[in-house]
């Protein structure tokens, strides 16, 4: 399928997540755009990759005041950079979540207490279509049930 290529739907390549330690046998899973990263004070659109040991998140929006709908200043801005990786195998939960009174949203947990909101702006069938992936790759998440 498109979403296993090396090439995304750009035209480019996934070398911004490789840029990371990769293990051994780690290959894509999935792709998908655009997907926000939100917190109680902003929220920043992006892209992720699912692989068989991870989840890759990189920034392709401006970082948003979720109050004013204005972008942060880089001085204040939540991530230190634009490119960010989460261990699957230190994923302990996963919840489904709504966001903006819509349901397209899941929190994932992760086991050094940082919590993630992914919130799908393509709606429910997004996010079940990469809730099912994530399960279908991490062993820890075959037990949880969003």
């Amino acid at each position: 399928s498109d979403e296993i290529q090396d090439v995304d739907a750009e035209g480019g390549s996934d070398a911004w997540a490789k840029a990371f330690i990769w293990a051994e046998n780690e290959s894509v899973v999935g792709r998908f755009e655009p997907v926000m990263i939100v917190t109680l004070q902003t929220f920043v659109e992006g892209k992720v990759l699912l692989t068989t040991h991870g989840l890759y998140y990189r920034q392709t929006g401006e970082e948003i005041n979720v109050m004013t709908k204005e972008p942060v200043d880089a001085e204040t801005a939540f991530v230190d950079g634009k490119d960010r990786r989460w261990r699957l195998a230190r994923l302990t939960e996963v919840h489904g979540r709504r966001y903006m009174l819509r349901p397209p949203a899941l929190e994932l947990f992760v086991s050094d207490r940082h919590e993630l909101l992914l919130n799908f702006p393509g709606g429910v069938r997004d996010r079940d279509r990469f809730h099912a992936k994530l399960r279908n790759t991490c062993r820890v998440c075959r037990d949880i049930q969003c």
